[in-house]
């Protein structure tokens, strides 16, 4: 089987966000052995006893608009994906059995009929204007690309214009999301030079706008250190020796200004050198973890958790270092799982050290209902990335963290807790004052991304700070946290200590 085939699972349980444990519960087949298909070690198994329930489990996990966009695309299903979640299973059944180099359904991506009959035929350069030419020029950029046989040419990319026209219309975010992510699923791979002198809610859009694809390896991501006027700005999209889409403005008045779509093959040369060149000032942005490199996770984790300077996170659940001793040692022996109880005693030890030199920490927490803990418990995030298995609190084992965080709040000072009130957004963060960032997925398989730039991390601890000034009193929070662990024991065990 041809090793493309074999990661058309692993594509699509990053998209859909999955891990190797529960869709192994879901078909009757060991996490491991989920594990090797997705690493190319084993086959994807095509008998109906796999693909189907496979397919209609991870159908019902495809709920979000970009998901839906993505999956139409790459298995050519159409312009939409089926609402009814027996074709749609269907659907991922037919693109998991199907060959590399075959369509699912006969209606294929943007074919020729989809552009101007003169694009790339005699008109080396067409012009569009204004936000909305823009994304008129990157969607025929995209679909052309698309319809390329043979290996793809990589994309590099490069804007410090102003973003709106990529976020001020959701439907071009998410045929945006469909192209990249048909680009990415047939082997292609991204340069791309950031931009980190935006304001936090730009940043935050674009982690979210990125993530998915963060998550599949297919990117490199840089920025640039050197002095900038931001008066005059930029835009180099370019597909290596195929076409590209530049474009200039001067601050943020976009209105009007003009984007070049080039279809020339000199022309494509010569502004890749140019995007070579502008490379070459530029430093790596963040570092990617994901299960697959996990061995190295240690080495950013250490440099987050040194004592020195204080701490903010974002979650949905207290630091596992505020778990009681007794807790993690029921919890390792329930699981099997010593590396757990060796870890939760590091990450105590850390934290100590943090309130010994007067260090603040504070948690900004958006609690899961008590009902769901009950019913399904909560996953612990980045247990993968720590070489432990999939890790799920029952409501006791809750309760007694959430207990710990609220006696940890009552004894020291430095130490508090903010409810956030908007939903939990799709990173979890854990920020450092003066030292780095890290922006995680908040369920496994779990995408990590570490930023060590200053300005970053400045720009994300600021950005939380903000946050964690609003909200009631330090007496309003721990009353609140005592009724939600009351509320979750609902007769258990009186808590550990």
């Amino acid at each position: 089987m041809a090793p493309f085939v074999s990661q058309k699972l692993d594509f699509l349980m990053k998209l859909v966000d999955v891990s190797n444990n529960a869709l192994g519960k879901a078909v009757s087949f060991d996490a491991s052995y989920i594990s090797r298909i997705r690493a190319g070690l084993r086959n994807l198994p095509t008998h109906t006893s796999f693909i189907e329930p496979a397919s209609a489990f991870l159908a019902r996990h495809i709920t979000e608009e970009y998901q839906k966009d993505v999956m139409a695309k790459i298995t050519s299903s159409g312009t939409q994906w089926p609402e009814d979640l027996g074709q749609a299973a269907a659907c991922i059944a037919a693109w998991l059995r199907s060959p590399a180099d075959e369509k699912v359904v006969s209606k294929s991506p943007p074919d020729a009929s989809d552009l101007p009959s003169d694009f790339g035929e005699g008109n080396a350069v067409r012009f569009f204007y204004g936000n909305e030419g823009k994304r008129q020029a990157v969607i025929e950029f995209l679909s052309a690309l698309l319809r390329l046989h043979g290996a793809l040419p990589p994309l590099l990319l490069a804007s410090d214009e102003d973003m709106s026209w990529m976020y001020e219309k959701k439907s071009f975010a998410r045929e945006w999301a469909s192209l990249l992510g048909a680009y990415i699923q047939k082997g292609g791979r991204i340069k791309i030079v950031h931009t980190i002198k935006r304001d936090i809610g730009e940043m935050m859009e674009a982690v979210k706008k990125w993530l998915p694809f963060y998550a599949t390896g297919a990117i490199e991501p840089y920025h640039c250190t050197r002095l900038r006027d931001y008066i005059f700005r930029r835009s180099l999209f370019v597909a290596a020796g195929h076409s590209a889409v530049v474009s200039n403005s001067i601050e943020s008045r976009v209105d009007g200004m003009a984007n070049l779509l080039i279809v020339d093959t000199q022309a494509a040369i010569a502004l890749e050198r140019e995007f070579n060149n502008y490379l070459s000032l530029c430093q790596p942005l963040l570092s990617v973890f994901t299960p697959k490199n996990s061995d190295a996770f240690h080495h950013p984790m250490e440099r987050l958790m040194k004592k020195g300077a204080g701490l903010i996170t974002r979650h949905k659940l207290p630091l596992w270092g505020l778990f009681p001793k007794a807790s993690v040692q029921k919890i390792a022996r329930r699981l099997d799982c010593p590396l757990f109880a060796k870890t939760c005693e590091k990450m105590h030890r850390r934290l100590l050290d943090f309130f010994s030199t007067g260090q603040s920490v504070t948690e900004i927490l958006r609690l899961p209902p008590p009902d769901t803990v009950r019913a399904s418990g909560v996953v612990l995030t980045m247990t993968d990335l720590l070489a432990m298995p999939e890790l799920r609190l029952n409501a006791e084992e809750t309760a007694d963290l959430i207990y710990a965080a609220a006696a940890c709040m009552e004894k020291r000072p430095n130490y508090r807790i903010v409810f956030e009130q908007e939903d939990v957004p799709i990173m979890s963060i854990l920020a450092q004052e003066n030292g780095g960032t890290l922006l995680f997925s908040p369920q496994p398989p779990t995408v990590a991304l570490y930023a060590g730039t200053i300005g970053i991390s400045e720009a994300f601890y600021e950005y939380l700070g903000k946050m964690a000034v609003a909200g009631p009193d330090r007496k309003a929070v721990l009353k609140e946290l005592r009724s939600y662990e009351e509320s979750l024991r609902q007769g258990s065990p009186e808590p550990h200590t």
